[in-house]
């Protein structure tokens, strides 16, 4: 595992570069409805090859309770090696017994830092480690020299930057602009030739296949490939010369593309620019080199159009806080903050859905080369697509259930993206706008991999396909492979449209459970930090609603927690409603958007679960939200329930 190596900032914009799809099913936000879906949802294995345990003492003897949510419950007896010392409150990790139930043969003992990131990893039997093979792979290769023999462009002159977040050690993309004549802008995106490097077939693309994609930690990173390869000879860093599968676009004044050119090239990265940095450099707080500051602005001025373009569109936006943790040298958290949300990632984002779509339309079209004069049509390359579909019926039902009862109406079966964007606009005023826009977010498809394509939803696009992270997702070194065959640069035959297919059905399965596997990491970090402010009042927002209590954010989002029912004595869950109506010592409802002072009471580090009460609860009551003209407006009502499908 590398440690000190994170994704970028994600975003809650459908399909945005570095975003996670939605957490579905995690915690609902009403009744769920049974809904039939072809999305993968792998499960922890009920015995997994590995396990994390908390040392506990029951009675004279020592056990271990793992940090399992399906075997948190039980007890293991330990058997320790040599040397090895343990006490209650400590942290092992072991392999059960082939043959003896509750049995843990422990190897190491760990601290609470890196028991979350050890837990996850064994719950969901992540490849924590690469083989012998694998890494006598990774050091085989040579570093890349330029040679003007190879069929490379020579794009080293040009100012290529690398914008990333502050921690990040992988660097798959590198862009240029620069204005045309007509108003127009030419930009550049550099993705990584991941493919120069890991040829279809070979031990490292078998490696790639079978982990599917890199997964992140707070702190740490499981990635996709070798250190060797994804830091180094993949990576764009600066001012060395690096193999690039680069795209040039040719955008009108409104944001619209008009034509593109793939190819494969050499670059030069100038610098490697920070997301602060740059924001700095916009907001007039920071200063960068006075060569960068003409390339900058380029950027920023196709991304302006480029923004204007998506909103004329009607793509998703949602502005839904990110947690951030912060962590100190041993991995300890030290504090949990929304991420923030700068132009600067919205600058990188667009650009990169701008190249996916390129490199989309190509698949569909056959042509790697679409300007004037130079169109080659190719058939038979099988296309890898990231498809989002529109929100199911089950969704749409849940939603209403969600949003009545606070002057929002959700759009109708078949509605446009441009609804959907129209609504999440309108919440932006409310005060609880966050978690409306949450519950927006939870009512979304996950994206997938296919390679029939239908379009994504979320962002408003007939076409879309992942192109630009080809470091960490195996997804886009398919892409860049069919590419490659476009271009008549693939040097092996690519893989039958059935295989294909295959392959997007086992990504789809590893990209689903690293997401798991992170969120449960994330969840028992935070319930370890959470464990010094047992006892305090925080003010909450309901985010959810179920039979067995509500689920709230603490304090614009800090933490989640479960106010489950039995510490709501004076309140009656009303199905109907989405909601705890009170029935005695007075009057009030907890339903989402709700505003609410809670207790903390537990923070249970094994389970990753916090757990809070209302402060007094004969004379608790939500805390009533300021009127706006939203929640003035009362709700279309419904005339009857749409039919499941």
């Amino acid at each position: 595992m590398v440690t000190g190596m994170r994704r970028r900032p994600s975003s809650a914009k459908l399909g945005a570069k570095h975003s996670a799809p939605p957490r579905h099913g995690a915690r609902p936000l009403a009744p769920q409805h049974t809904e039939r879906s072809p999305r993968p949802q792998p499960k922890a294995p009920a015995r997994p090859v590995s396990l994390v345990a908390e040392v506990v003492n029951i009675g004279a003897t020592q056990r271990g309770r793992p940090l399992h949510k399906e075997l948190h419950q039980t007890e293991w007896r330990l058997v320790l090696p040599e040397g090895l010392a343990v006490t209650a409150g400590d942290f092992v990790h072991g392999t059960p017994h082939p043959e003896d139930r509750l049995v843990l043969q422990v190897t190491s003992k760990l601290s609470k830092a890196k028991a979350a990131v050890a837990a996850a990893t064994a719950n969901f039997n992540l490849p924590a480690h690469f083989t012998l093979a694998e890494e006598t792979a990774a050091a085989a290769p040579p570093a890349y020299t330029w040679d003007k023999t190879e069929q490379r462009e020579d794009w080293r002159p040009l100012p290529f930057i690398t914008i990333d977040g502050e921690d990040a050690k992988d660097f798959d993309d590198a862009v240029q602009a620069e204005p045309l004549d007509n108003g127009g802008w030419l930009v550049r995106v550099a993705i990584a030739d991941v493919a120069h490097y890991v040829a279809q077939g070979s031990v490292l693309d078998a490696c790639a296949t079978a982990r599917g994609n890199s997964t992140y930690f707070p702190g740490s990173v499981i990635p996709m490939l070798p250190e060797r390869l994804s830091n180094n000879l993949c990576s764009l860093n600066p001012t060395t010369d690096k193999p690039v599968l680069g795209v040039e676009m040719w955008l009108s004044n409104t944001g619209h593309l008009q034509h593109y050119r793939f190819c494969r090239a050499a670059i030069h990265s100038v610098r490697r620019c920070t997301y602060n940095e740059v924001q700095g450099f916009l907001d007039n707080t920071f200063n960068l080199p006075e060569a960068l500051h003409a390339p900058i602005h380029a950027l920023h001025s196709a991304y302006i159009v480029l923004l204007a373009a998506r909103l004329a569109r009607g793509a998703i936006s949602l502005e839904v806080p990110e947690l951030k943790l912060d962590l100190d040298p041993q991995g300890e958290v030290t504090g949990a903050t929304p991420r923030p949300r700068l132009a600067a990632h919205m600058l990188i984002e667009e650009l990169m859905i701008l190249a996916n779509v390129a490199a989309a339309t190509a698949l569909a079209n056959g042509c790697a080369d679409t300007r004037p004069g130079h169109a080659k049509k190719h058939k038979g390359v099988p296309g890898v697509y990231r498809v989002h579909a529109p929100p199911s019926r089950e969704k749409l039902e849940t939603l209403r259930n969600v949003l009545a009862p606070l002057g929002f109406t959700a759009p109708p079966p078949q509605s446009r993206p441009a609804a959907w964007a129209a609504l999440a606009t309108r919440m932006v005023s409310h005060p609880a706008a966050p978690t409306l826009q949450k519950a927006l977010l939870q009512a979304q498809m996950q994206a997938q991999y296919h390679t029939d394509n239908i379009g994504h939803f979320g962002l408003a696009l007939p076409l879309y396909t992942h192109f630009t992270s080809p470091i960490r997702r195996y997804a886009d070194l398919l892409v860049h492979r069919a590419l490659l065959q476009l271009l008549g640069l693939g040097l092996t035959e690519l893989p039958s449209a059935t295989k294909t297919e295959g392959l997007c059905l086992s990504t789809n399965l590893t990209e689903r459970r690293s997401q798991q596997a992170e969120w449960e990491a994330r969840d028992r970090m935070l319930a370890g930090f959470m464990a010094e402010k047992i006892g305090q009042t925080f003010t909450g927002v309901v985010t959810g609603v179920a039979p067995f209590g509500c689920f709230v954010a603490l304090d614009g989002g800090l933490a989640e927690a479960l106010l489950p029912k039995w510490h709501l004595q004076d309140y009656a869950y009303i199905g109907g409603q989405s909601c705890f109506r009170k029935v005695q010592h007075g009057k009030g409802v907890l339903r989402v958007g709700q505003q609410v002072a809670v207790q903390l009471l537990q923070a249970d580090f094994a389970a990753g679960r916090l757990t809070v009460g209302l402060p007094n609860p004969t004379e608790a009551a939500p805390i009533p939200l300021k009127p706006t003209a939203e929640t003035l407006t009362p709700a279309r009502p419904l005339t009857r329930r749409p039919k499941r499908r």
